[in-house]
């Protein structure tokens, strides 16, 4: 009879805490989340028939989140994505979607579709959603098993209230370089630009009203 691998032996989960790091620990409701289908029965006294080294590893693995707009993706965006994944094992990106960015009266030159593709192309991203108003990030982070909140220090203080459900921090922002002062060099230096742009929110906003 062929040996049976160790980790097919039945294992009683009594506290998801044990398989953390001590940092996953100190969250609140950590033992609430799974964050992931395949780890739904990974609960508070759930005996497994088996428990894989690929669930294992989704158990233990740091989920990561931020939002934001990226339109025309600098060297600013990839600092603080590269610094969001350094601090996890896995980035998950809230994009603002085209709607979202109507109610916050925010003219982005590329659509929802095309910001992603870029942002998916970028190795330290894992995977893209979008985020559709301001109220659905407590609800993202249970629904994606965040472990951490990690946004711009120009929105520090901002999301404080979100340390009831995971970890937030504020990364420093990159000097001299926002989307916002690439649009205006980019008027500037061709006035049909501000004119296309003027165009593409008046667009938007008919999208956003139907």
């Amino acid at each position: 009879m062929a040996r049976r691998p160790a980790y097919a032996k039945p294992i009683r989960i009594a506290d998801r805490s044990s398989l953390a790091s001590p940092r996953q620990q100190r969250l609140p409701g950590f033992q609430q989340r799974s964050g992931n289908p395949a780890l739904e029965g990974v609960r508070h006294g759930t005996c497994l028939r088996m428990l894989n080294p690929e669930c294992m590893d989704l158990l233990l693995m740091t989920v990561v989140l931020t939002y934001g707009t990226f339109d025309l993706l600098h060297v600013g965006h990839v600092n603080l994505l590269r610094r969001a994944k350094a601090l996890g094992d896995r980035l998950i990106v809230g994009l603002s979607s085209d709607h979202f960015n109507v109610m916050k009266n925010k003219t982005a030159t590329q659509c929802y579709a095309d910001r992603e593709a870029v942002l998916r192309a970028i190795r330290y991203v894992d995977d893209v959603f979008p985020e559709e108003n301001w109220e659905q990030k407590a609800a993202d982070i249970h629904r994606l098993g965040a472990d951490m909140l990690v946004m711009g220090s120009d929105w520090t203080g901002h999301f404080d209230a979100l340390a009831q459900h995971c970890e937030v921090r504020y990364l420093p922002r990159t000097e001299d370089i926002s989307s916002s002062s690439l649009k205006a060099r980019i008027r500037r230096d061709d006035p049909d630009a501000g004119a296309a742009d003027t165009q593409l929110g008046a667009d938007l906003l008919m999208m956003g009203a139907r």
